[in-house]
């Protein structure tokens, strides 16, 4: 016999599970969230490209500042990647196994004070690299990076500490969110959209890689193991595509971010078809 809740709130559960079938209160939390991620993400990118050239060539000593706040910014974009990611997978595991709670938890407010923290936390912990100064020795091709002027343990810590708890966190709430919308599924005979939990699902294997990445460098075994060498030598690359999987992947996944992505040029461009395109949209849902 399955729990009370399992049964309850069906069409609740269904409207839940994804987005684009929210009410207008939750897709605004989702777009908060979405938003702030993604600003963050796109400098993110923009940060980890410096410093992929930077350890390839070598800027020097003449834009250091510059360089150092690129690096910093890694550390404090991928901080808030993991915060989004998180919020996604808390949201979406909320929305599955406690859809009863759903609407008081994710609310407008709570949702930009949890992301106004995020940003805050994300720069105070990341605040030792902004200051800390990189040495540069010159070469005959130019400079040669010999690193900071002296250690950064606690930053390391962080990091590392932060990323492996999101990383089996993560795990056990995406396990559990799946587990129970299949269970779900079976007992409606129906079809429920699981793009954006295995979009979340995805991002935590990702996520993982980092995962592994810092636990190599915190227990010293960066050179023990040729996968941990292999994460090493392409850690920029891999942080590249871990902070831009959202912008590409969301769009696929979602029809709402693709229809408000493209209402603007709709309207005014095409307004009849606009006009078509809600009432076929209205009558569908109807």
């Amino acid at each position: 016999m399955p729990p009370p809740w399992l049964t309850r709130d069906l069409a609740e559960f269904r409207s839940r599970l994804s987005p684009e079938t929210s009410s207008e209160p939750q897709r605004r939390c989702f777009l908060w969230e979405t938003i702030c991620s993604g600003f963050f993400d796109i400098i993110g990118i923009f940060a980890v490209e410096w410093v992929r050239t930077d350890r390839k060539s070598g800027f020097g000593p003449a834009i250091e500042p510059f360089t150092r706040t690129m690096y910093a910014m890694t550390g404090v974009c991928f901080f808030t990647h993991l915060f989004g990611s998180f919020s996604m997978t808390l949201n979406r595991y909320t929305a599955v196994c406690f859809p009863w709670v759903y609407g008081k938890i994710w609310t407008s407010k709570n949702v930009r004070i949890l992301l106004l923290v995020d940003v805050i936390v994300a720069f105070a912990a990341h605040i030792e690299l902004f200051y800390t100064r990189f040495l540069y020795k010159r070469v005959d091709s130019g400079w040669k990076g010999l690193g900071r002027e002296s250690p950064i343990p606690f930053v390391r810590i962080v990091s590392s500490c932060t990323t492996i708890v999101y990383g089996c966190v993560s795990v056990i709430l995406i396990s559990r969110t799946i587990y129970i919308a299949v269970k779900v599924n079976k007992k409606s005979k129906g079809h429920h959209k699981m793009g954006l939990v295995l979009f979340v699902a995805f991002d935590c294997l990702l996520g993982l890689v980092d995962c592994i990445y810092e636990s190599a460098d915190l227990f010293g075994l960066s050179d023990d193991n040729a996968l941990f060498i292999w994460i090493t030598n392409n850690i920029t690359l891999l942080m590249f595509f871990i902070l831009s999987i959202n912008a590409y992947s969301m769009t696929f996944l979602s029809k709402e971010l693709r229809v408000e992505a493209i209402a603007p040029f709709r309207r005014k461009f095409c307004p009849r078809q606009s006009s078509d395109a809600a009432i076929t949209v209205v009558i569908s849902k109807g």
